[in-house]
């Protein structure tokens, strides 16, 4: 196949911002896809509850793909409903369907992009200590606003910042 672009296909969401240079080797570290790491637990059904259930896959708030070294593209989604295993079920968000691409992948074209322990308020000490936990950072360069940057830190995972919106 021919395709138009040379290199890698970056995907970042609008809350990442990179805060230190890097370049084509360092973001594929050899691999043909990176990708950031979300799983669910199998939370609607678990077959056995003593065995561990993970669903694993994109999360659509960086990936990196060398499209050319990648396999079965075509099978590719990064769609969210419901993934099923045989050890359980669970639904999943934007990407959760990457499960069964990820999965298909040897390990030696596949590696996650990794955070990196940080202290917000030490490293940037502008950043006022209470908006301090909406702040990750991944391979000491990717920085993450969780959330859009909702300062409530009991509830970094809810969109409405902790209010129900109807």
């Amino acid at each position: 196949e021919e395709y138009c672009h040379e290199g890698p296909f970056v995907n970042l969401d609008a809350d990442l911002i990179l805060t230190a240079e890097t370049d084509r080797e360092d973001l594929m570290r050899g691999k043909a896809f990176r990708y950031m790491q979300q799983f669910r637990g199998c939370a609607d059904i678990r077959v056995k509850k003593e065995k561990e259930c993970e669903i694993r896959y994109a999360w659509n708030t960086m990936m990196a793909l060398d499209l050319k070294s990648l396999p079965n593209l075509d099978e590719f989604s990064m769609d969210c409903g419901k993934v099923c295993t045989v050890d359980g079920c669970d639904s999943v968000d934007t990407g959760g369907k990457s499960h069964w691409f990820i999965s298909s992948l040897p390990d030696d074209l596949k590696g996650t992009i990794r955070q990196t322990d940080f202290n917000a308020t030490e490293t940037y000490p502008d950043i006022p200590a209470f908006r301090a936990k909406v702040f990750e950072l991944f391979e000491h360069k990717w920085l993450h606003l969780r959330n859009g940057g909702h300062t409530d830190p009991n509830n970094l995972n809810r969109f409405d910042n902790g209010r129900i919106c109807e």
